[in-house]
């Protein structure tokens, strides 16, 4: 079986087999972000919920799966590729799924608003950034499938980094080395907010200055707001059941509104 057939055979088999991007252009660019829409067809009935580490979800076995399967090519393509493969598939989908409900739940004007941002592309970014490492440290918890959904959450957003990219009036190689130049500033800024978060407020909020205010702030009321949001919002995820989290997509976020400096 050649490769192509063997993407065909996986297709059919994991529980989303594509995941479709429909952007609607619009001159202002916070209406660009907010009609971005990601839509996922699947059978439902091909879902498996299996994970050793996720003792809240339904089990079922390899085993239990290949006899109550009735088609004998899915049977050895199982076999041939091995269970964990096909659980890893339905893992990421998860980590598609999670970065979609991230979208529907953050309110990027609010941040935008409260403190005192552009309406650019790049403050949009910042703030979905942020959002992502959050969700990133929730689901690593896990030890086997952890990284797996952390990975799918990120190839995600890079797609829908790209995907609003295109739509704005640059040049192609503009976008490429700007889309290049965004990568390697998150992967510094996951580095920073790691160190954050395992520190003191004092070390979270330098690396808040640094990334997400580009260290152009001079009110440290709007640095120390947005250290009680992180501080609160990573609570909030460490507290969400994997049931909740992974299978029924209950990803509830802080209300920006509700976050004082007298918390």
């Amino acid at each position: 079986m050649n490769l192509s057939s063997l993407c065909r055979v996986y297709s059919q088999m994991r529980p989303a087999c594509y995941i479709k991007h429909l952007v609607v252009l619009n001159q202002r660019p916070s209406l660009c972000y907010s009609s971005h829409l990601v839509q996922q067809y699947y059978d439902p009935s091909r879902g498996i919920t299996t994970c050793n580490q996720f003792n809240q979800l339904t089990k079922t076995t390899g085993a239990e799966y290949l006899s109550e399967n009735k088609s004998p090519w899915i049977k050895s393509i199982i076999k041939k590729l091995g269970w964990k493969f096909v659980i890893k598939g339905k893992f990421s989908m998860m980590g598609y799924e999670l970065y979609e409900s991230l979208l529907k739940n953050m309110d990027y004007l609010q941040f935008f608003k409260d403190f005192e941002m552009d309406d650019t592309f790049h403050s949009w970014f910042l703030v979905v950034e942020l959002h992502v490492w959050m969700l990133s440290v929730r689901v690593m918890r896990d030890e086997e499938f952890g990284k797996t959904v952390r990975d799918a959450i990120i190839q995600t957003m890079w797609s829908d980094v790209v995907e609003r990219s295109q739509h704005m009036t640059v040049l192609q190689s503009t976008q490429t080395a700007q889309v290049k130049e965004l990568s390697e500033e998150f992967r510094a800024a996951m580095i920073n907010y790691d160190e954050g978060i395992q520190s003191d407020d004092k070390v979270l909020a330098g690396a808040i200055w640094r990334r997400f205010f580009c260290k152009n702030c001079d009110n440290p009321l709007l640095i120390e707001r947005l250290v009680h949001y992180v501080r609160r919002q990573v609570y909030e995820l460490e507290h969400t059941s994997n049931k909740a989290l992974f299978m029924e997509k209950k990803l509830k976020l802080v209300n920006l509104a509700d976050v004082t400096l007298s918390q």
